[in-house]
């Protein structure tokens, strides 16, 4: 366990989050850290070094696993803070209905509308219906939850806050995530790499009562984070 090695792994902690579309901007990921953006940039150009407070950042703010961090082994995303049947991201029962106006709202969409869904442009988002949720300001979208395969956490009806990923096979073992697949459709679940074969994924349930899907990761079209819901009871 080196100074440098510890940095290089900050780095590619870093270099995930934005390839992988869950923050946009260095400066966003450097108020996170609690960290100023010309310092960051320094660290990024490897003129200083990650420091505790920049680590310890990564493993509360983005579920980075501090072991990873400081030996290399084990995942980079930590499983820690992930409780059977729960996401670590919010869950909320209350929330503001607001119409016709996607001036930072959360527009809720169609199974069929995320299919047309282009990561890259949020615009191509269309929805009539739209809700303001401050604990979902990072959701890019709403769906309607069909079935109870995700029960307790997720019931039919209930609305699930997601964020669009930049498809990538590179996955959060253990994160809920929303696939549209092309021969299973939508499939919303844990997702687990698989055992035996490397182009496999293993997406469970939260229900016992369903059974998990394999799905090769080249039958997935959209890929989208779960990161909270709307309870409908």
């Amino acid at each position: 366990m080196t100074r440098e090695s510890i940095n290089n792994r900050a780095l590619d902690a870093i270099g995930y989050l934005l390839s992988n579309g869950q923050l946009h901007t260095k400066s966003s990921i450097a108020s996170d850290l609690g960290i100023s953006a010309s310092k960051l940039s320094e660290i990024l150009g490897g003129r200083m070094k990650a420091g505790t407070e920049m680590l310890a950042g990564l493993s509360s703010e983005y579920n980075i696993s501090s072991q990873w961090l400081l030996t290399g082994e084990g995942d980079m995303i930590s499983s820690e803070n992930l409780k059977p049947g729960e996401n670590d991201l919010p869950h909320t029962d209350e929330f503001d209905y607001v119409n016709n106006d996607n001036g930072g709202k959360i527009p809720v969409v169609h199974e069929l509308a995320f299919a047309a869904i282009d990561p890259e442009d949020p615009s191509t988002i269309e929805a009539d219906e739209f809700y303001y949720i401050k604990e979902f300001r990072n959701a890019d979208f709403l769906m309607k939850m069909q079935g109870d395969y995700m029960a307790p956490k997720y019931r039919s009806g209930d609305l699930i806050a997601c964020r669009n990923v930049k498809f990538s096979n590179f996955y959060q073992w253990g994160r809920i995530y929303a696939l549209l697949t092309c021969h299973q459709g939508l499939i919303i679940g844990r997702v687990y790499e698989h055992r035996q074969n490397t182009i496999l994924i293993t997406v469970k349930p939260i229900n016992p009562d369903y059974p998990e899907w394999i799905v090769p990761l080249d039958e997935i079209a959209r890929v989208a984070l779960v990161v909270g819901s709307i309870s409908m009871d």
